[in-house]
């Protein structure tokens, strides 16, 4: 149950948070120290919040950091209490340390910089509470002490096994991308392509994790590792490339022409699929042989469920028109019996003991590789990330001074509100914005109730607890939910310590109406980045890059050549360079006054992300030793690249696209090559209209 529930990654931050933040209350009270809990309370929560990944003393490094930062935060918050320009100049230098974490880590930056600007907030207060600055200072970082060992303690009980659940991630994404397909087959929505860019990501963390333990770890277990992230990878492409078949055979005979019974058998293929990810994750984190039995037990139900996937293909159809599907299947069966060969060695990679370990498996010591395997490789930031720290700086500066001097009652939330509400981009801005707005309005209400009513401070303790984990298990589901919650934590942890009265919730409410509207402006108004100007280039490379990929992919298929390293390579630039194209796609979306022009952009994205696929399918097909037929495939693919590279630079140019002028190749459409041809000429007329 506790490997199953770590795979449930809102669940088990939730839980986790939870525990460190109870426990710091509860130290608090036992110690007569209530006002401590608001800093270590908080201080517990924000370090246990985050999933740490990558080797055991990297991860007490992450830790170590993160207390010294909070602490000093604090410490800061305190000595600048009641004397503006040191609040300033500390807010302000706190807002640009935001920035760096973010550059410097894309997992740990944000809730850092969150974090310790809270706490620094917090500490402000702390005088007026009777707490001086090296008090509040002490009770944050006994608070994210409290975290830490936390997750030290839960280490020793059940190993995380870094390598094995970087690994088992991506079995469990592979596993979300065929359930997707499912829904996309219904003809619901289009979030496969948001499951495939995932696996990509996990696929590429992965890799990295790997590479940096290679030189201190068993070559036998990396080796092993390395093989099940192939197996993922491997067999996710060709899930994907059969569905690309179906696909095109259900758009060539309409959807009603397809029975209900070749539906259901397709949709159960992928369910057990997606099934068999997940039972080889459980496998990989465990290594038990009753796992491995179990997971041996669902390959042998993939392996009959695509036997009757195949009689239904063959029912009613000629030959030369299941061919494709047929061969798909027999690599599919193929890469079942690798993965069964591949995954038995994992328990014997097994080095736990049935009892307590006395040491923690898979990595053991600290490198230079390992500590640097989770920053950021690019050594400079992007500007959009300068802009974004400049224009935070100059916000919370003025909020905290007028904060400071006209001495608003709880201004300081109003600073906290720029820090959570401003992003890098006006569009999640202004999402932000409306999501803090409305569910602190809500909580805030709510937590004003237990005012007008007298609860004894055990159900009170018991309420706060309760908030806190709806908020941590919220926190990356629904984010207007979570901030209903905190705004309702932070009321009930207050009143634990100090009397409240309705001004408290009426003075943070309007501060953090406050801090959006300033967010919001500063986003529109101060060294603003439209991606309306960034997206045609970002598309265009993506284009591009899907030409270099079709160019690896046709020359080997035309040569009835094989799978190498090229293509591979080739088709991670793709995927990448696709993800930056639909991440700007968003942004671009958000952005207020939306220009009719912008709507086909998402066609684009779209259809280019259908080639990414058709080419892919094309190299599955080739690994299935389908030979080219007797058209002449020079044609096709010196077409294919044409009409790419076209579409490419009017995308980035901005002119529009004249009719092609080369004579189109007619056959079946279910041939690999003009497949990928059909889908060139689609993302062409889209690009067109």
């Amino acid at each position: 149950m506790l490997e199953r529930s770590a795979l449930q990654p809102d669940l088990a931050r939730a839980t986790r948070a939870t525990t460190a933040f109870a426990g710091a209350l509860i130290v608090c009270a036992l110690s007569g120290a209530p006002v401590a809990a608001q800093y270590a309370a908080t201080a517990a929560l924000g370090l246990s919040m985050p999933q740490l990944r990558g080797a055991y003393p990297q991860r007490v490094l992450v830790m170590a950091v993160m207390i010294s930062v909070i602490s000093g935060a604090a410490f800061l918050g305190g000595l600048a209490a009641h004397h503006l320009p040191a609040a300033v100049a500390g807010i302000g230098l706190l807002a640009l340390l935001s920035g760096v974490w973010r550059h410097v880590s894309a997992d740990y930056g944000p809730p850092l910089g969150v974090d310790s600007a809270l706490l620094f907030l917090l500490a402000l207060e702390g005088p007026s509470h009777g707490a001086s600055a090296g008090q509040v200072a002490l009770w944050t970082a006994l608070g994210g002490m409290g975290a830490a060992v936390l997750q030290l303690g839960l280490w020793a009980f059940r190993p995380q096994h870094p390598l094995r659940h970087a690994v088992a991630d991506a079995w469990v994404a592979a596993s979300d991308l065929y359930l997707a397909l499912i829904q996309t087959g219904r003809g619901e929505g289009n979030g496969w392509t948001m499951k495939q860019r995932a696996l990509r990501d996990t696929l590429d963390r992965a890799t990295a994790a790997l590479n940096s333990a290679r030189s201190r770890n068993s070559p036998v277990l990396i080796g092993h590792l390395e093989q099940m992230v192939h197996e993922a990878a491997h067999l996710a492409m060709q899930a994907a490339a059969w569905h690309t078949l179906s696909e095109s055979r259900i758009a060539a005979t309409g959807p009603a022409a397809e029975p209900a019974r070749r539906r259901a058998a397709r949709e159960a293929v992928l369910n057990e699929l997606a099934n068999l990810g997940r039972s080889v994750a459980i496998t990989l984190i465990t290594h038990q042989e009753r796992n491995l039995a179990a997971t041996r037990a669902r390959i042998q139900t993939c392996r009959h469920l695509m036997e009757v996937m195949a009689l239904e293909d063959e029912e009613g159809r000629a030959p030369v028109a299941i061919s494709p599907h047929r061969r798909l299947f027999e690599v599919m069966g193929r890469q079942l019996n690798s993965l069964v060969t591949s995954l038995a060695p994992t328990v014997g990679h097994s080095d736990i003991p049935a009892t307590i370990p006395q040491h923690l498996p898979d990595l053991s010591r600290a490198s230079m590789p390992a500590i640097a395997s989770w920053l950021n490789s690019v050594p400079f930031p992007d500007p959009a990330l300068v802009r974004y720290a400049l224009r935070m700086a100059l916000l919370t500066t003025l909020a905290v001074a007028a904060y400071l001097h006209w001495a608003v009652p709880r201004g300081y939330w109003m600073a906290f509100a720029i820090i959570v509400v401003l992003q890098p981009d006006y569009g999640a801005t202004r999402q932000r914005a409306f999501q803090r707005v409305t569910g602190t309005v809500a909580g805030a209400l709510l937590g004003s109730a237990t005012l007008f009513m007298p609860l004894p401070h055990w159900l009170l303790a018991g309420l706060t607890i309760s908030a806190a984990f709806t908020f941590a298990y919220f926190l990356k589901r629904c984010y207007g939910l979570a901030v209903f919650f905190v705004t309702i934590m932070i009321v009930l942890l207050t009143e634990l310590h100090v009397p409240v009265h309705l001004d408290f919730t009426i003075g943070r409410l309007l501060s953090n109406l406050a801090g959006a509207v300033l967010a919001l402006v500063a986003a529109a108004w101060f060294w603003p980045v439209s991606e309306r100007s960034r997206f045609p280039g970002l598309m265009a490379a993506a284009i591009r890059a899907n030409g270099v990929y079709f160019d690896e992919v046709a020359r080997e298929f035309s040569a009835r050549g094989t799978f190498h390293q090229r293509i591979v390579r080739a088709k991670q630039v793709a995927e990448r360079e696709a993800s930056r194209a639909a991440a700007s796609l968003q942004r671009l979306l958000a952005e207020p006054g939306g220009d009719p022009a912008d709507a086909p952009a998402t066609g684009v994205v779209t259809a280019n992300d259908r080639v990414t696929r058709a080419i892919s399918a094309l190299a599955i097909q080739m690994e299935a030793g389908l030979a080219p037929d007797a058209s002449d495939p020079a044609a096709v693919v010196a077409e294919t690249k044409g009409l790419l590279e076209n579409v490419a630079v009017a995308v980035e140019s901005g002119s529009g696209l004249a009719e092609s002028s080369v004579p189109g190749i007619r056959q079946e459409c279910w041939h690999p090559l003009l497949a990928v041809l059909t889908e060139v000429r689609a993302l062409e007329l889209v690009a067109r209209g």
